[in-house]
């Protein structure tokens, strides 16, 4: 079992972040949940997620990403 993931957020969304206020995804997604505005998940199974943490993974990834044109 493994947790990943990335946050897409639009640039909008930035607008209720306070100049140099730190501020956890959670926070965010939460304040956005408050406001009524989209919030949504992509689920990634194995077969979409490869390890980049270490040099020969990294390699694979490059390849892969080469190999398909992405």
């Amino acid at each position: 079992m493994i947790n990943t993931g990335f946050y897409v957020i639009d640039i909008e969304f930035l607008d209720i972040i306070s100049s140099g206020e730190f501020v956890h995804i959670t926070e965010l997604i939460q304040r956005l949940v408050t406001m009524g505005r989209p919030v949504s998940i992509y689920p990634i199974n194995e077969s979409g997620w490869l390890d980049m943490g270490e040099p020969e993974g990294f390699s694979t990834m490059s390849r892969y990403l080469m190999e398909n044109k992405l």
